[in-house]
């Protein structure tokens, strides 16, 4: 497999398995979601980060909720200032930040838990 293919096949693994969180009306912490990609991501590799603003722009792109929005820092369950700084770059006013979080959260929830078909699949079934 070469590296793009490689790239896009965790591309779609992350896309899947931000949707099962938003099925699930859940969040989840970046060591937890890191493992559920295959083959699976240390919550510290770069590569994570990479491809969730990937996929997160690509979402805004298309009209969909951020669902970057689910990811979230065990120490205090809100997502790290990349999620932030981000949602600022694309113009969103970032003066309650935790409102905005909150306002992505409930939106990814009811987006993906009315039956959205998941674009990828995931090789490890979500269990909250």
């Amino acid at each position: 497999m070469s590296a793009l293919e490689h790239y896009v096949h965790l591309r779609g693994e992350v896309l899947s398995a931000l949707q099962q969180v938003a099925a699930h009306r859940d969040t989840i912490s970046y060591s937890e979601f890191g493992r559920m990609v295959n083959p699976p991501l240390h919550h510290r590799n770069p590569m994570l980060y990479e491809l969730l603003r990937d996929v997160c722009e690509e979402e805004r792109r298309s009209g969909r909720p951020n669902l970057c929005a689910l990811v979230v820092r065990k120490s205090d369950g809100i997502p790290g200032k990349g999620f932030f700084e981000g949602s600022a770059i694309q113009g969103v006013d970032m003066s309650d930040y935790v409102a905005y979080w909150q306002a992505q959260v409930e939106a990814c929830w009811k987006y993906y838990a009315v039956g959205m078909p998941p674009v990828a699949s995931v090789s490890e079934e979500y269990n909250p």
